[in-house]
């Protein structure tokens, strides 16, 4: 069973067996991404580098709760610099 992490109405992030995290995406109708949107997944990714902590192995699998995973949009239209990192 999955320890539950973050669990909103668009965004869950659930870790399974140690180190395998799965975030889902839940933004109806097609995941599509925003600078807001964007926040939130690099905020969830995050939170699995700080789970894990420095320099331990572990997998991120990113999915969609429907059939389509994510809408592609460039993220510089949505609003989101292009230079934005993950923190390490």
């Amino acid at each position: 069973m999955p320890e539950s992490i973050i669990n909103e109405a668009n965004l869950a992030l659930d870790r399974y067996d140690g180190n395998v995290f799965v975030i889902t995406m839940r933004k109806a109708p097609e995941n599509r991404l925003n600078s807001a949107y964007a926040q939130k997944l690099i905020g969830a990714f995050n939170t699995v580098r700080k789970l894990l902590g420095a320099d331990a192995e572990g997998a991120v699998i990113t999915k969609g709760n429907d059939a389509k995973f994510w809408c592609t949009v460039c993220l510089s239209i949505a609003g989101l610099r292009t230079d934005t990192r993950l923190a390490y």
